[in-house]
Formats: C-alpha cells, sequence, structure tokens
C-alpha cells in the first residue's frame, strides 16, 4: 500500500461462538475493529494459496513474465508436427494454471490471458474467451480481489472514494452459486461490476453450509440483520442485490430482511441438494414480503435448465420484470456481460441510488 488512497478489502469469517473475525487491509480507521492478531502474515501462512497469488502478483508487478507457460506474445515459432505431438501431454497443465488466474487472480493475469487467448487453445473454454474479451480493456490492479484465496464468509470490496460520494453509501450485495462464483469466476465477476466505482460485498458458501441455510451459526433471519448491519455500520444505508442460479434465490430469501431497494435475480434457483427444487414455489416462497416489482429475472431464452425454471416460475405464478438473454447459458450473468447488457442491468439495479431516504 502507498501513500495515496487504495480499496480497502474487509473479510469476515463466522466463528462457533457466533461472532466474526475481521481482518481488513486499510490501517484507516474503521468503525469496524480488526480482529487482533489478524494480519496478512497469519492469513498467508493459514492460506497457501494466498501465498501463491500474492508471489504471481508480484512477479506480474515486475513484468518478468510470470506466466510465459501461458502466453508468450513473442514466441513466433510455427506448429510442427512434433510440437503437436507434445501438446496433450502439455495442456492438463496449462489449463490448470489458466483456470488457477481464472479463479483468483490477479487482475494482471486476467489481462494477460485476455490479451493473447489464441496462444492458450482449449485452455479456454468459448463462454470464458467471449467473456474475457468483453472485459479486456477493463482488468485494472486497482479492482483486484487479493485475498480470495482466504474463502472468507463475507468478502467486503470497498474503492478508494471521497467519503462524502454518493457512492460511497452504496453496496451491491452478490449472492454467489454453490461453487462461489456468479456463473463466471468472482476476479472476473469483480472486473466487469466494481469498475463501475460502489463497494462490492460478496456473500460466500462453504462447502458443508450454504448461505440459504443462513451464515455459519446463525438462521436466515438472523444472518440478513447481521449483513445490515455490519454494512450500516460501514456507512452504507443504499443496498442492492444481485445474486447467480443458488445465488438469485438466496437473494430472494435476505431481500426483506436487509431491506435491499433492488434485486436482480439470474437464473434464481435452490441447489439440487436442498429438495427444493421441485416446484417454482420455492421462489414465491423466498421473495414473500419483498416487492416483485423491484425484482429483474434475468433468464436465456434458448438454455434447457433456464427454460424449465422459466416454466416453473409461471406455473408457480413467480411474477417479476423480466428480461431474456440469447445466449445458452444457465446463470446468465457471464451472458449479460458476452451481450453488452450487463451496464444496463446494472442502470435498472442502482436507478434509485439518489433518491432521499425515507423514514
Amino acid at each position: 500500500m502507498t501513500a495515496r488512497r487504495r480499496a480497502i478489502h474487509h473479510l469476515f469469517w463466522c466463528q462457533p461462538d457466533g461472532r466474526l473475525a475481521h481482518y481488513r487491509t486499510s490501517s484507516e480507521q474503521s468503525p469496524l475493529p480488526a480482529t487482533p492478531g489478524l494480519n496478512i502474515w497469519t492469513l498467508s501462512r493459514r492460506f497457501p494459496a494466498l501465498r501463491r497469488s500474492l508471489s504471481l502478483d508480484q512477479r506480474l508487478r515486475k513484468g518478468n513474465g510470470a506466466l510465459n507457460e501461458l502466453a508468450d506474445p513473442a514466441d513466433k515459432t510455427p506448429t510442427t508436427p512434433a510440437a503437436r505431438a507434445e501438446e496433450p501431454a502439455a495442456a492438463p497443465a496449462m489449463r490448470q494454471a489458466v483456470l488457477r488466474v481464472l479463479r483468483h487472480g490477479p487482475q494482471r493475469g486476467l489481462a494477460l490471458v485476455a490479451s493473447h487467448p489464441s496462444h492458450l487453445g482449449d485452455a479456454l473454454t468459448p463462454k470464458y474467451r467471449a467473456t474475457l474479451g468483453m472485459l479486456k480493456n477493463h482488468f485494472a490492479p486497482a479492482l483486484d480481489l487479493s485475498l480470495i484465496t482466504c474463502d472468507p464468509d463475507i468478502y467486503l470490496w470497498r474503492p478508494a472514494a471521497a467519503k462524502a460520494s454518493a457512492a460511497c453509501r452504496t453496496a451491491l450485495i452478490c449472492f454467489c452459486t454453490s461453487s462461489n462464483s456468479l456463473n463466471t469466476s468472482l476476479p472476473i465477476a469483480q472486473a466487469a461490476l466494481a469498475r463501475h466505482g460502489l463497494a462490492v460485498c460478496y456473500v460466500m458458501n462453504r462447502r458443508q453450509r450454504l448461505t440459504r441455510e443462513g451464515l455459519p451459526g446463525h438462521d436466515v433471519a438472523t444472518s440478513a440483520r447481521m449483513l445490515k448491519a455490519l454494512l450500516g455500520r460501514l456507512g452504507f444505508s443504499h443496498l442492492y442485490g444481485l445474486g447467480v442460479s443458488l445465488g438469485g434465490y438466496t437473494a430472494l430469501l435476505y431481500a426483506e430482511g436487509m431491506e435491499l431497494r433492488r434485486v436482480l435475480n439470474f437464473s434464481g434457483w435452490p441447489d439440487k441438494a436442498s429438495g427444493l427444487g421441485g416446484s417454482g414455489e420455492c421462489m414465491v416462497n423466498a421473495a414473500r414480503g419483498f416487492p416483485r416489482h423491484r425484482i429483474l429475472t434475468v433468464l436465456s431464452l434458448s438454455d434447457p435448465s433456464d427454460q424449465k425454471i422459466l416454466r416453473r416460475y409461471d406455473d408457480a405464478g413467480f411474477e417479476t420484470p423480466r428480461l431474456f438473454l440469447e445466449s445458452s447459458t444457465h446463470g446468465t450473468f457471464s451472458a449479460a456481460i458476452i451481450e453488452s447488457r450487463l451496464d444496463g442491468l446494472l442502470g435498472w439495479l442502482l436507478a434509485d441510488a439518489d433518491a432521499p431516504e425515507t423514514g
């Protein structure tokens, strides 16, 4: 960190006694005290993946080709039969390396992958190629989720904004899929969302505890109140929800308790293990008490899963404003990026961000 204002990262872990362990990167004063003894060094000892990601970021800062094994733009060697014969053995390692960058960043690594997709062969899926292509000019180190490998229950990224700005009171609450993504990896989603200058809070799932059941040690109602109070103490009075797949369902469960202003529901549906997926009544029940006109549902016109979800919505009378995308992908968040629709959707979501508060 330099003397200039930088983005602030707040990480929270639910403890067995119900309290929250809290770590923040900034030394600035905060109404939420950081947990004593918890710092970047203790985190890096606890999470080996964090050490690796910090090391990668440092190498990229020096520009010494930390990802040469992924893409070497200076390599003009024609493909030969001998080289092609070696590709099958090399491909799995390349795919693993690319996946590490896609899932954990840093943004410098994402920018490199996005700039040289032709060097990566089949290590990139068509969906990732298209998504990265749309965002290749927006990957910025200032947007890094640099501590994502610490697997917090809540990760709040706050931009370096003037204290008096309207954006400083606004937070976008993102409820993740069961695999802790937004239908694309969180570092990629971060590049699409955080460049708009608002704080982004990611509510994560544990392997044995999904947030649709409540944060660890708490039920949904208590968790919603905790999140609202937590963000309120940090100065956020304008809260908006976004959820993808399981996260869309979870966002609706939390919407009333958190007093979210609006929600973007990308193909919202419970996870298979919940036993709730047989009828659209689960969505009706999740959204009970929250005005339907403040939910915008986004679905794919061609994806079989999304079309099944749509039929179940209709059968149960789960009616909200809807937007349909062409791409065949369940979750539709990445489709919104690919089809240049995400900014418009965020415009709808935040339309009343500067409205005077009531009550």
